[in-house]
């Protein structure tokens, strides 16, 4: 059976759901507490060896599902980027990085004006470079990263992968 990544990612969510939920239920039932005057012991339905079993069998599926996502992010090109997409991803990250620091960058005033100290004096901060490059560096790299997203999106959805 073929499955595109997407769709393994949306299965992965699932099982790690399922695991996270496998672990609250053991946390939930693994113990009783009664009092010294409770007659009747609660009772719990839980088994360690079936929990153990099943959060093994689990993971097992979990580490397939990401061994065949990491290979395909690996393995697969995207497309109008000469990068994989694990390379992608990263650079993703890097870009998002540098937005960040050129947002704080580009929406500075050329010189701005603070009242300081205990008497009020005055003090005046001038930018060292070219607030309209980085405004339109900013442009840039929003433009950059939607394409990016788009292409990361379109090849998740379209590259299939044998299960």
């Amino acid at each position: 059976m073929k499955k595109c990544n997407t769709e393994l990612m949306k299965e992965l969510k699932e099982l790690q759901n399922q695991i996270e939920f496998a672990q609250q239920r053991e946390d939930r039932t693994c113990v009783i507490r009664y009092g010294d005057n409770d007659k009747n012991e609660v009772v719990s339905d839980y088994d360690y060896d079936a929990t153990r079993n099943n959060l093994a069998e689990l993971q097992k599926e979990e580490r397939r599902l990401k061994g065949l996502l990491a290979y395909s992010n690996a393995t697969t090109k995207v497309e109008g980027f000469d990068m994989t997409i694990a390379e992608a991803l990263v650079y993703l990250a890097q870009m998002s990085q540098n937005k960040a620091r050129l947002t704080r960058l580009a929406g500075r005033e050329k010189i701005s004006r603070d009242i300081t100290g205990r008497f009020g004096y005055p003090e005046y901060t001038r930018a060292l470079y070219d607030i309209k490059k980085a405004q339109a560096d900013l442009a840039d790299v929003n433009r950059k990263i939607a394409s990016l997203q788009m292409a990361i999106d379109r090849i998740n959805l379209s590259n299939m992968i044998d299960c």
